[in-house]
């Protein structure tokens, strides 16, 4: 399964404010802006490529803006949620960590089989990337990024 992406990023800094020359709107009060690229219609993982080789030391985690069938924007929150068939623990969740660089940081209390994660190296990991590969992972059911949702008045 792909997600659709938008050639937008969701950028969540590690000021709480934007970098200096990197222009963005804040997406609510939940630390995230959604910044449009210089050089519109060029590919999205050039443009993350981009944001972390220019700005990546002020960026706690950047993924491309996720876009619906109807246009409707969902902001990646840095967070993945996964579901598996057989949810690991102690040393075969640390395995599962190591071998794809993340960071467990909880359970969902009412779905055992469901963890959250985080990557251990944002400048390193493209989300799609992470994404797609969870998504392969035959001891998975579904893997997603965990969202926020951008409405805008009108």
């Amino acid at each position: 399964m792909t997600v659709p992406i938008s050639p937008c990023f969701v950028i969540k800094p590690k000021s709480g404010a934007l970098p200096e020359g990197l222009d963005g709107e804040a997406a609510g009060s939940s630390g995230l802006f959604v910044s449009r690229p210089a050089a519109p219609g060029s590919d999205p993982r050039q443009g993350w490529q981009r944001l972390m080789r220019d700005y990546g030391d002020h960026i706690e985690f950047a993924a491309p803006v996720i876009v619906d069938s109807q246009g409707l924007q969902s902001l990646p929150t840095g967070k993945v949620v996964v579901q598996f068939h057989d949810p690991p623990s102690g040393p075969a969740l640390q395995k599962f960590q190591d071998a794809y660089g993340l960071r467990f940081l909880q359970k969902n209390e009412f779905r055992p089989d469901q963890l959250s994660f985080e990557s251990l190296d944002h400048r390193a990991t493209y989300p799609p990337d992470l994404i797609d590969r969870l998504q392969h992972d035959p001891n998975i059911k579904l893997a997603a990024p965990e969202t926020a949702a951008n409405y805008r008045r009108v």
